[in-house]
């Protein structure tokens, strides 16, 4: 090519070779022409050193001839023409041979741009149509680390990306279906034009349809079968306010019933933000509705009862702020209702008291425990008046503190009779010291005779508590006679006591079983008899409906009976209960008592007097004592007898609700039982799935075994007061000490529960022959004493064993214990541990004359800041008995 190149370009070689052609015509030259222009070259330069330095070296290794042999062949003469052809052929093929080079090239080009670029751009393509469809978890397969490579490589880990966001997407979706179908609520999507996009289960079961039959119609024909928008429809305002708005509402369902419903709605919009429509949340609030009324009702009765009881009542919220009082607390204060609320009625305590009460009360609230306390009250007239108060923390039916119930019982009289009794002691020491020459003798002689009056005061007070605690069971009964349970006729029927309610016309209007045994006449002949009648028969011309009771006397059966009455009032219904003991061996006692008195007098007028105010004083305060103690109890009894009555209230409500759902399944079977029509069927089918009988029938047998169970414990409760209250018969009774043990832990149950884990370590024991009341009694009293001894938490355990012929009941406690200067003294009368005015110091006193009665011992071991232990050792009868509740 240097060669060409060469020729080409250089004018002396191209007319040389010109030259020579013209010379001779032709010549014949067997080289290639490539070789012979070399060969020319060379002749041009003369010799091969002038030659380039390719044709030098070419020559000079591998050509046959020299340098020099070529300058003579070219010598050799050649047309110019033929020279001419030559080259251009030469030239043509150089063209063809480029052309051919840069086709290879190209071929080779494609073939690579097909196989690294066109088909990887082609499986990129149909990758990202993939992820178009949809399939983003399709990985791309492409080896390489070039850029369409990492592009891949992105794609495929978004894609990935996307698909695992769009299942979990999914998932989200499902869940939240799920959810909504499955929640215990109406949930609807309403457009603007009021008809239903979408709506859940729990929106047709609360309409009465079903859901696929509420969609695309208007919501209010759907839900509700109305033909226009409804009244107030929060979903209207919803859209016009554009906020959420709340209502609730009282709607016909298509099956006829009324729902009460709590409807929210929210309003959509779209990105321009323009009202698309609503979102509706529906509860069902009907049963919520219906349990606020009975508790309305419940409270109603209950506001009743405590107005008509002999004492004052109050209660409080959780905040110590004071929610309500009873006609008693009013009228006693003078103070208005509204005045009586929150903490006003504190500014009526004593001011030296207020300041203990307030603290006392705190301590109480913050710890959750019961207290009792003495503190003045301002009275209506302006005057104080000591009260004994106790209260006692209030659960609600789930178990939580809702605030504390209580109770005051005027104690003023006692408090006098303390100071007096306190006076007396002193003058009576002196006197006796001053006498006691001259009396010495007539202190022997009366010693038979005070033994006597002794022991008749000491049936004197077990009669006057006995009354007292019957008097209140009555009063008890009666105020179940108001909730209009059949309990109240049989337990009134078990009452020895006579029992009138009168209707404001001065009619009977109801009585128990003991006056028609009584007066000999049946129960039609009885209602309808006026009042006067009855008194006529006692021997009394009327009744002071304000004193506190009327003796009166029946001649054809030589028995006196005390009469006490009894306001009543529930809604537009009053009257009065009257209720006539008979005290007949009460008052031949008195009768004797006063023989006796008179014949003291006769042997020392002061010594006389002294025992007659000693007499007077402690009848008072026993007389106070026991108000006390059944004031104290009578506000937790109730709370344990109203807890199950709520909830057999709301099982009965429910069980109504059921028993509807249920008739109406049978009406609608009843229509299509005789229909041959399948569909019959499946539409029967469908009103037992809607109705969610299934559910029902499971759900009855739990809220009647709920009603039973609460019933159960209401009548034990009851049967457990009754048998407390009951006189001990004339004769003693082979018991059973666990029965006994059991009735006192049930009736003080509600003072142990809130601070106290009771253990029950019972052995296998003898009947004993004893009186049940009495013993009865004794472990109320130390259970009692047992609970006040314990400050915030503790145990309290019953045992029970036998050693030989006697058994032995150990009631122990973890409480503060009695200092060892003191233990000694422990069953003194008037003597006691608590502080002053928290007690009289004559329970365990009583408690150690009943032990002594049934000829057994009481002892007492105690450590200070460790707890205390009372046992109680009993004699065995041989002789079997007849097992008896206690």
């Amino acid at each position: 090519m240097e060669a060409i190149d060469y020729y080409r370009k250089n004018p002396e070689a191209k007319e040389r070779l010109a030259r020579f052609s013209s010379e001779d015509g032709r010549a014949f030259f067997h080289y290639s022409s490539p070789l012979w222009v070399e060969a020319d070259c060379l002749q041009c330069h003369g010799n091969k050193a002038d030659a380039p330095p390719a044709i030098r070296a070419r020559y000079d290794s591998g050509f046959a001839y020299q340098v020099g042999d070529l300058c003579g062949i070219l010598s050799i003469k050649l047309p110019a023409e033929y020279l001419e052809k030559r080259i251009a052929s030469q030239q043509q093929d150089h063209v063809l041979s480029l052309f051919a080079g840069l086709a290879a090239i190209f071929l080779l080009l494609y073939w690579f741009l097909r196989h690294t670029v066109i088909n990887r751009l082609g499986q990129l393509k149909r990758a990202t149509l993939r992820m178009a469809s949809g399939h983003y978890q399709i990985p791309i397969a492409m080896g390489g680390n070039d850029e369409i490579a990492r592009v891949a490589e992105a794609f495929s880990v978004m894609g990935m990306a996307i698909g695992e966001r769009e299942q979990t997407l999914r998932q989200s979706e499902e869940r939240f279906r799920s959810l909504v179908e499955n929640i215990d609520l109406g949930i609807t999507w309403i457009d603007a034009d009021y008809r239903v996009v979408m709506t859940n289960t729990g929106m047709g079961t609360l309409c009465g349809r079903p859901s696929s039959e509420l969609t695309q119609r208007p919501c209010y024909e759907a839900f509700w079968g109305c033909q226009e928008v409804c009244k107030d429809c929060p979903g209207a305002q919803a859209m016009a306010s554009r906020t959420p708005v709340s209502a609730e509402i009282e709607n016909k369902r298509h099956n006829g019933s009324r729902a009460r419903v709590q409807i929210h709605a929210f309003p959509t919009f779209a990105e321009g933000g323009e009202v698309t429509g609503f979102v509706e949340v529906v509860e069902d609030i009907t049963r919520e509705r219906q349990a606020e009324e009975a508790l309305a009702e419940s409270e109603g009765r209950f506001a009743t009862l405590a107005d008509v009881a002999p004492v004052m009542i109050w209660m409080t919220d959780a905040g110590r702020q004071r929610t309500f009082v009873n006609q008693p607390w009013l009228e006693f204060t003078g103070l208005s209702a509204e005045k009586a609320m929150g903490d006003g009625w504190a500014e009526s305590i004593h001011h030296d008291d207020r300041e203990g009460y307030l603290d006392t009360f705190k301590r109480a609230f913050e710890a959750r425990e019961s207290f009792t306390l003495e503190y003045r009250l301002q009275r209506h007239d302006g005057t104080y008046r000591w009260l004994l108060g106790t209260g006692t923390p209030r659960p609600s039916p789930a178990g939580t503190f809702i605030g504390y119930i209580g109770s005051c019982v005027d104690i003023t009289e006692q408090k006098e009779v303390e100071k007096q009794l306190r006076e007396l002691n002193e003058s009576l020491e002196q006197r006796v010291l001053q006498r006691t020459q001259a009396l010495r003798q007539s202190n022997e002689d009366l010693k038979d005779e005070i033994a006597q009056r002794t022991k008749a005061e000491k049936a004197l007070k077990k009669s006057q508590e006995e009354l007292s605690a019957k008097h209140d069971q009555l009063s008890m009964l009666f105020k179940k006679v108001e909730t209009g349970k059949r309990e109240w006729e049989q337990t009134m029927d078990c009452v020895d006591d006579l029992v009138l309610l009168i209707d404001d016309q001065g009619k009977i209007k109801r009585t128990n079983k003991a006056l028609k045994d009584f007066w000999g006449k049946s129960f039609e002949e009885i209602i309808g008899t006026a009042l006067a009648t009855v008194l006529e028969a006692f021997q009394i011309g009327s009744i002071d409906y304000q004193s506190n009771a009327v003796e009166g006397f029946h001649g054809p059966s030589k028995r006196w009976f005390l009469l006490k009455t009894y306001p009543f009032e529930h809604d537009q219904e009053k009257g009065r209960v009257l209720v006539a003991h008979d005290f007949t061996q009460i008052k031949q006692m008195t009768q004797r008592q006063e023989d006796i008195n008179r014949e003291l007098e006769k042997k020392g007028n002061q010594l006389e007097r002294a025992f007659t105010d000693l007499k007077n004083a402690q009848s008072k305060i026993l007389h106070q004592e026991k108000m006390a103690s059944i004031g104290q109890l009578a506000a937790g009894v109730a709370h344990e007898i109203n807890n199950p009555m709520g909830f057999i209230s709301s099982n009965l409500g429910t069980l109504d609700k059921y028993v509807g759902r249920l008739t109406e399944f049978i009406q609608h079977q009843g229509r299509l039982v005789n229909s041959p029509d399948p569909e019959a069927l499946a539409e029967l089918e469908q009103k037992k799935r809607q109705l969610k009988l299934d559910f029902i029938t499971e759900d009855i047998k739990e809220l009647i075994e709920e009603s039973l169970d609460g019933a159960e414990r209401v009548k034990k409760i009851v049967q457990d007061l009754k048998s407390f209250s009951r006189v001990d018969e004339a004769e003693s009774q082979h018991m059973d000490i666990k029965e006994c043990l059991e009735s006192s832990i049930n009736i003080v149950w509600n003072e142990l529960k809130y601070k106290v884990t009771l253990n029950r370590d019972y052995a296998e024991l003898p009947f004993i022959k004893c009186y049940p009341q009495q013993l009865n009694q004794v472990f109320l009293n130390l259970l009692v004493n047992a609970a006040h001894a314990i400050e915030t938490q503790g145990e309290i355990t019953v045992k029970t064993g036998q050693e030989k012929d006697r058994i032995y009941i150990a009631i122990s406690d973890t409480g503060c214990g009695i200092p060892s200067d003191k233990v000694n003294r422990i069953f003194e009368p008037f003597f006691t541990t608590k502080e002053v005015g928290s007690g009289t110091g004559l329970v365990l006193s009583i408690t150690y004359d009943i032990v002594k009665k049934h000829q057994g011992e009481i002892r007492v071991v105690s450590e200070e800041g460790q707890g205390t232990t009372f046992t109680v050792e009993l004699p065995v009868v041989e002789e079997e008995g007849e097992k008896r509740e206690c």
